[in-house]
């Protein structure tokens, strides 16, 4: 037996969200990506988020398995990407609230303009990875993307992007970064949502690849 719940195209978005979040609360809960992806379905930004996560060279760098695909990994490692890129510094730990409420302002002063520099920023930063790492996003003895090491890469080659736009690096500087010490412990993941952490691994790349 299957229960099926119609809604009239007439019903309200807000009920709609609350009926998502009611409706999830199973033994199998929807994770914080899942839940946002469709309670935020109206939002430009996740709008956005859903385009961009089809970029070609953003889905073979990352390469997420089928099962991870299922679960809106794509769509969870895009929507870190721009909040951390945009309001890191008003993160306090937290990442699912940290997200939610960076999708919720975000788009309160949303315009095309907006979304042309997000889109080109994003753009900018998948080609500067694919050049420079040879592996993308994902670890050598692993052939998926973590979190932390997304995090670190993306956004900190974005920050450092914003500084300088005609950033170039040798594929022998990306490798010095990736066996680094530093790295390692930035990229470990104990504690890894810790709010120095998070900083710590974003500033680390940002600041290595201007130097």
């Amino acid at each position: 037996a299957l229960r099926i719940i119609v809604l009239k195209d007439s019903t309200p978005n807000d009920v709609r969200k609350d009926l998502f979040d009611r409706l999830n609360t199973s033994s199998l809960r929807a994770n914080p990506s899942e839940v946002r992806s469709g309670r935020e379905s109206d939002n430009e930004l996740m709008r956005l988020v859903k385009e961009l996560k089809d970029d070609s060279i953003f889905k073979n760098a990352t390469n997420l398995s089928d099962s991870l695909l299922n679960r809106k990994e794509d769509v969870e490692l895009i929507s870190r990407f721009f909040a951390y890129s945009n309001n890191l510094d008003s993160y306090k730990g937290q990442v699912a609230n940290f997200i939610d409420s960076y999708f919720v302002s975000e788009v309160k002063n949303w315009t095309d303009d907006k979304k042309e520099l997000f889109e080109k920023e994003f753009s900018r930063t998948m080609k500067f990875v694919d050049t420079y790492f040879e592996r993308g996003f994902q670890k050598d003895d692993r052939n998926q993307t973590p979190r932390v090491r997304f995090e670190a890469l993306s956004v900190g080659a974005n920050l450092a992007l914003r500084e300088n736009p005609d950033l170039f690096m040798s594929t022998e500087k990306a490798n010095t970064l990736l066996m680094s010490k530093n790295f390692s412990k930035w990229t470990t993941t104990d504690a890894a949502n810790n709010r120095n952490k998070v900083q710590a691994r974003i500033n680390g790349v940002k600041n290595f690849l201007l130097t």
